[in-house]
């Protein structure tokens, strides 16, 4: 673990701390056997024709790989595209991605989400245009990339629903429910359909009817309980003067479990939107929403029992404190409880730091009010992911802008990860971990995590402009310790030194105190990497716990609990039982 220990200011370096510490026998490096590459301004490319490329989705192939989900204007209009990259770093199938759907040109395929088919494979469903106004149609591809369903797509809406919103889960058969808003006619109302693994419809050839009420419903979400009942969660507008949530419940042979049009889930005195549900109990599930209580945005949740009644007292438990809103993203923690993660505007520097907060099954927040930073740099972080670890903690993978701005001033985003252990402490550094460090304007980012296979790590999967302004499709591979190119993935570890080594900062002199440290472990090591100011003293430890040999990267914006060191020359110091080395860096 990388939890960063932090010692008194007045400590003072003495002379032995330039001298070897102890021996220790170095541990070798695992064979080569793999492509994950070690360097973050390198990757994985799936993908890299001269049209622009949006990823949507990553799943797990059930393999410690990932089948990668994007649609592309390659033919004169969107189709969707998939391609699988093993646990090696290997991509698979067709170059360039296989096309998902065989449909003429001048038809668009869009915006597609994916889920696992329990089989190696994946459901893949999208917007399709093909006779007109929007409809949705679903495929099936197995492990190998080969289409099982009708080589056009399965029909799941038809022309005439008018589809706005789509969402879908595995129904835990190889097939899907798919949920959905249409605007047939004056208002929007919610249907859902589930297909068995052979693709054809379970509930009717129109679906069923969750809510038509006279007024709006958008914005579906649906997740599969343990006990088999798919619970969908939608916004309602039937009050007329305000945005409520409603649900619904389905047996798997589509019959509805609660009130018809659904039931009231979530209120308040202005709106309830952006719904997010995550399955728990076996029968129960927890509700996250952004609400407006009294015209400050706050971020509500709500456990639901089997009946859709509500668990926990009052409006909902209040997830962060007051005026934070922006709900991104949840994911389960493997014990009846979830993590939740927003974007939080710091008025005192412009910049939006991911936070993260842990909700027990009791209704108690589990981290402080505040939630916990995702990342210890104060940076814009955009985009983010999350998603479950193999055990009780989360993986978030975002879009961060802590280099600045590029030579045309336009910012330069990198890709970094981070995984937070139950606790609530940073597994991955403090800053997170760069997955991918190549020039870079931010687009889309899916992640998916290899649990069930024991691995314990992501692959993570984002449009890349390294090459031009038309995003491409690229990969990384990170594992539970937080490398790229190393360990339970199965990665080529590359050359390394015959000791361990630190590089120099860069950039040095450091522009408002951002810069990037490396180090290289010629075996697995105790590290300690500690910033010394000009009188000696130990002003922040970076790291302080075991490492894996190969190269390692620190991001460090110049703060010390969250302030700003003063202008000047400080020491770097990497410590480690067989090497004590020193680099200097001027903070601008």
């Amino acid at each position: 673990m990388s939890s960063v220990a932090r010692m008194p200011s007045g400590c003072r370096v003495l002379p032995a701390i330039l001298a070897l510490l102890t021996t220790a026998a170095l541990v070798s490096a695992p064979p080569a056997v793999a492509a994950w590459p070690p360097d973050p301004s390198i990757n994985v490319p799936l993908c890299t024709t001269a049209f622009s490329s949006q990823v949507s989705a990553a799943i797990p192939d059930a393999s410690g790989g990932a089948i990668v989900v994007w649609y592309e204007d390659r033919a004169g209009d969107f189709d969707v595209f998939a391609r699988r990259v093993n646990s090696q770093g290997v991509p698979l199938w067709t170059n360039d991605g296989n096309l998902v759907c065989v449909q003429p040109v001048i038809s668009a395929q869009i915006l597609p989400k994916a889920v696992s088919d329990g089989a190696g494979g994946a459901i893949v469903v999208w917007i399709d245009n093909r006779n007109g106004a929007n409809a949705l149609f679903a495929q099936r591809i197995d492990s190998l990339g080969t289409r099982l369903w009708a080589s056009a797509g399965m029909a799941v809406a038809t022309t005439s629903s008018q589809v706005t919103y789509f969402c879908l889960a595995a129904d835990g058969a190889s097939g899907a429910v798919i949920s959905w808003a249409s605007q047939p006619g004056l208002s929007s109302d919610i249907h859902a359909q589930r297909l068995n693994a052979s693709g054809a419809m379970q509930w009717g050839t129109a679906g069923k009817a969750l809510c038509v009420n006279a007024l709006d419903q958008y914005r579906p979400m649906v997740v599969r309980k343990s006990s088999g009942i798919f619970v969908v969660a939608w916004e309602d507008t039937r009050q007329g003067f305000r945005t409520d949530l409603y649900a619904q419940a389905l047996n798997a042979a589509g019959t509805l479990q609660w009130a018809a049009n659904g039931i009231l889930v979530a209120g308040s005195a202005q709106n309830a939107i952006n719904p997010m549900l995550v399955a728990t109990g076996a029968d129960d599930c927890l509700l996250m929403w952004d609400a407006d209580s009294l015209g400050t945005g706050d971020v509500r949740g709500q456990r639901l029992g089997a009946t859709g009644a509500a668990l926990w007292p009052g409006a909902g438990l209040r997830l962060f404190p007051p005026g934070r809103s922006g709900l991104i993203g949840v994911c389960a923690d493997g014990l009846g409880g979830a993590y939740a993660i927003v974007n939080v505007l710091e008025p005192s520097s412009g910049k939006s730091p991911l936070w993260v907060q842990r909700i027990r099954d009791t209704g108690v927040l589990y981290f402080a009010p505040a939630g916990i930073r995702v990342s210890s740099i104060l940076s814009n972080q955009m985009g983010a992911v999350i998603t479950r670890d193999n055990g009780n903690g989360c993986i978030v993978a975002w879009f961060d802008d802590q280099r600045g701005l590029s030579s045309n001033f336009t910012p330069l985003f990198d890709v970094f990860a981070q995984h937070i252990i139950p606790g609530g402490i940073h597994d991955w550094y403090e800053s997170g971990v760069p997955v991918c460090r190549a020039p870079n304007q931010g687009a889309g980012l899916a992640i998916s995590a290899n649990a069930g296979t024991g691995l314990g790590g992501v692959v993570v999967a984002w449009s890349d402009t390294r090459n031009s302004s038309s995003p491409d499709i690229y990969a990384q591979g990170v594992d539970s310790a937080g490398r790229l190119g190393f360990g339970l993935l199965g990665v080529d570890p590359g050359a390394v030194p015959a000791t361990a080594s630190l590089a120099r900062p860069s950039p040095n002199p450091a522009p408002h105190g951002a810069t990037s440290i490396a180090y290289t472990l010629a075996g697995r090591e105790h590290v300690q990497l500690q910033v010394v100011d000009a009188a000696g003293r130990i002003v922040t430890v970076l790291e302080d716990g075991v490492r894996e040999p190969g190269q390692h990267h620190v991001s460090w914006d110049g703060r010390v609990r969250g302030h700003a060191l003063p202008p000047g020359l400080y020491l770097v110091q990497l410590r480690t039982p067989s090497r004590s080395e020193i680099r200097r860096l001027v903070l601008l």
